[in-house]
């Protein structure tokens, strides 16, 4: 943002004492073309330009959205998978390990989220491995069990690995560039080169409409295409609503809090 404003002043500061230059004969014609013209042309593939990028950051912004939501269902369908067992030694483990899972999600991988980064997080990493362990134990007790925990641990790993991908892509930075070079051009030709007869009063305000919806709009279009570490970003709550919904349950069905992790995900044994 720091360069964006940085390069609009420019544009605007280059436009206008280049406009106060020319004198009323310049705006006639040069070669039979009308130089305001080209304020016209630049603003128009400026407006196109914003809207292609503002059309693909939404898409960023709502496939993150959607990822989120698709790991969330695949963590809750993982313990209502693994709350059908027989055995309730494993049912109670795997139910205990899915809710510390989702709590180390919310509370020590998402903060670590961002375009760009490859988030570790050692919580998580511990839970997914402890799944893995008590689903193998589980296996040894109950033929049923082959055929449904692991498919939903699977697609609960799937999940969180097409979350992760999709939180650490962004958009080349020769995008921003680009648009911001065609910005700063349709503010320069905006100043430069509209007519002398527009009166101040008007011309001005103009002017500045036109810069701060530009502004706005590449405001936007940088919050939107980084989803997990904007000002609107994509927050934990599906996440959090399924383990705040998976503690009740495991409470409900074996009349007991799991003792497993603290509230934050973290081992307490």
């Amino acid at each position: 943002m720091v360069v964006l404003v940085i390069a609009l002043a420019i544009a605007l500061t280059t436009g206008e004492l280049l406009h106060r230059r020319r004198t009323e004969s310049a705006d006639e014609s040069h070669g039979g073309f009308r130089l305001d013209l080209l304020a016209g042309a630049s603003l128009t593939l400026a407006v196109v330009m914003c809207s292609f990028m503002l059309a693909s950051s939404w898409s960023t912004w709502d496939t993150a959205a959607r990822d989120a939501g698709s790991e969330a269902g695949a963590v809750s369908g993982l313990f209502q998978t693994g709350s059908d067992l027989p055995d309730k030694a494993d049912s109670e483990r795997i139910g205990a390990d899915t809710i510390c899972y989702a709590r180390g999600i919310i509370d020590d991988e998402w903060p670590r989220l961002g375009a760009g980064q490859h988030p570790a997080s050692p919580v998580v990493d511990h839970w997914r491995v402890q799944l893995e362990i008590d689903i193998r134990r589980a296996q040894t007790h109950s033929t049923p069990f082959i055929s449904s925990v692991p498919i939903a641990d699977a697609a609960r790993s799937q999940a969180h690995q097409v979350r992760l991908v999709s939180s650490t892509r962004q958009p080349p930075v020769y995008l921003y560039v680009l648009l911001i070079l065609v910005c700063s051009a349709a503010i320069f030709f905006i100043t430069a080169f509209t007519v002398h007869r527009i009166p101040a009063r008007l011309r001005v305000p103009v002017i500045g409409v036109v810069t701060f919806l530009l502004v706005a709009t590449l405001a936007v279009i940088v919050d939107l295409s980084h989803p997990y570490d904007g000002v609107s970003n994509v927050g934990p709550g599906f996440m959090q609503q399924v383990a705040d919904a998976s503690a009740r349950d495991y409470q409900l069905l074996w009349g007991h809090q799991q003792k497993e992790c603290d509230s934050r995900g973290n081992p307490l044994s």
